[in-house]
């Protein structure tokens, strides 16, 4: 019976302990939220014409600031699992790295970041998830199975220039 009610209290320290490490690792490392500044697409238009260009450039805050908006109009991932917060970051190439903040059944917060590549299928550009792993975890992260998200309509390329998304109409 003492053998019993010892192995009983270990597996208690053990799952207690357990968790606490699990809600260590998965736990947001910094506070984000879903504000956003509306970006003027039709003056970037404007200004696309009076350069006579076919190209429209987004910035990284453009692109943070449209992908904001277009998460606060739709926050439920999964009917489990609700974005709270998130941030967009040009990566090198075609990548697209989001560390979003996640609240699972309304309790749990789970930190991420995702990297997506960027495709430009006309008049789309598509994200596809890369790889996810918890933030400041990168050298441990796993990739996870692709999934194609279209990220906006006739959307840049999808080619970085210098901290900017640039695209061109294909025709």
């Amino acid at each position: 019976m003492k053998k019993l009610l010892f192995a009983l209290i270990a597996l208690v320290v053990l799952i207690a302990v357990g968790s606490v490490i699990l809600y260590q690792l998965i736990k947001p490392a910094e506070r984000l939220d879903l504000s956003y500044e509306k970006v003027d697409l039709e003056k970037k238009a404007v200004e696309m014409l009076k350069r006579v260009s076919t190209q429209l450039a987004l910035s990284e805050a453009d692109v943070n600031n449209l992908a904001k908006e277009s998460i606060a109009q739709n926050p439920m991932y999964t009917p489990d699992a609700r974005i709270t917060g998130a941030r967009f970051r040009l990566l090198d190439g075609d990548r697209l790295a989001a560390d979003v903040n996640l609240k699972i059944r309304e309790r749990i917060p789970v930190g991420l970041t995702i990297v997506y590549r960027l495709k430009w299928a006309s008049p789309n550009l598509i994200a596809e998830v890369e790889g996810g792993f918890a933030p400041g975890r990168e050298a441990a992260r796993r990739p996870v199975r692709g999934r194609r998200h279209p990220a906006g309509r006739r959307a840049a390329q999808g080619r970085q220039d210098q901290g900017h998304i640039v695209g061109r109409e294909r025709t």
